[in-house]
């Protein structure tokens, strides 16, 4: 039998390492830095293609409002602490390396975990 999960995260790798570019998660505790979780640099795909249908996978597409996106991390390369609303994501290979606030988290997927991100 076909084990369709290792599968899964196989493609899901493929997908960060050709379409991921580098980004810093900046934890964040009441608006500080964070101590206990410091800053980090990951490999994560971001969406921010204005008003464009991003299509993250079969079956999961959502839309990305101008000044909005998505980070799309591949679960099985993460080994940072767990990530929270009010945190921040920073652009670092984009021109001006915009910064993106947290607003949502979502770890329902099987190997993959969607941040929904507002720009500040």
């Amino acid at each position: 039998m076909v084990n369709w999960r290792a599968l899964e995260a196989g493609v899901d790798r493929k997908m960060a390492s050709t379409f991921g570019e580098e980004v810093r998660l900046a934890f964040k505790n009441s608006g500080v830095a964070d101590t206990g979780r410091p800053d980090i640099d990951i490999r994560g795909i971001l969406y921010t293609a204005g008003t464009i249908p991003a299509s993250l996978g079969p079956g999961f597409t959502t839309m990305v409002s101008a000044g909005q996106g998505v980070l799309v991390i591949d679960r099985s390369t993460y080994a940072g602490p767990d990530i929270f609303q009010k945190d921040k994501v920073r652009a670092t290979e984009r021109a001006g390396q915009p910064w993106w606030e947290v607003a949502d988290v979502t770890t329902r997927h099987s190997n993959l975990i969607v941040l929904t991100l507002t720009q500040k």
